[in-house]
């Protein structure tokens, strides 16, 4: 079996286009799948989505400020830091730490093992904007993934 693992920090990016708003609702999609699921979140998303921990869900609250490279974050070294991006409003310092941070959640949904798996995925909470399919073929595509047997 496999657990898939996911999370979502808001406000770690100036992006307009999409809000929080959105990302619950493409979240809620992920959320019906019937397979094991550890999704981290700030207090911010945790409230949107606290009702869908359940059997195959468990909801772990957390704060950006916990991550290892946030002690960082005013440190010297990152004032005069630019990083080299077409999208300065989406690639923040905020945003990367966060994307670094994914392996750490996998690490922490590895030790938790809630549900006694063998094999852990990562997968955007937000994800379901890519996938050109109904919703009820998304969850099948998600649900599927606990049929796979990955060798490494």
């Amino acid at each position: 079996m496999t657990t898939i693992v996911s999370g979502f920090i808001s406000n770690v990016n100036k992006r307009t286009d999409v809000n929080i708003e959105k990302y619950f609702e493409l979240g809620k999609i992920l959320l019906k799948a019937k397979i094991p699921k550890i999704i981290f979140v700030d207090e911010t998303m945790y409230e949107k989505i606290k009702i869908f921990d359940n059997e195959y869900t468990k909801i772990i609250l957390i704060d950006k400020s916990d991550y290892e490279l946030y002690q960082y974050m005013n440190n010297d070294i990152l004032t005069n830091f630019h990083l080299n991006s077409d999208n300065d409003a989406k690639n923040t310092i905020e945003y990367m730490f966060t994307m670094c941070n994914k392996t750490e959640w996998i690490n922490q949904a590895i030790e938790l093992n809630y549900f006694n798996t063998e094999q852990f995925v990562w997968i955007d909470l937000g994800i379901k904007h890519v996938f050109k399919c109904d919703e009820d073929r998304y969850v099948n595509i998600l649900e599927s993934l606990n049929k796979k047997k990955y060798v490494y």
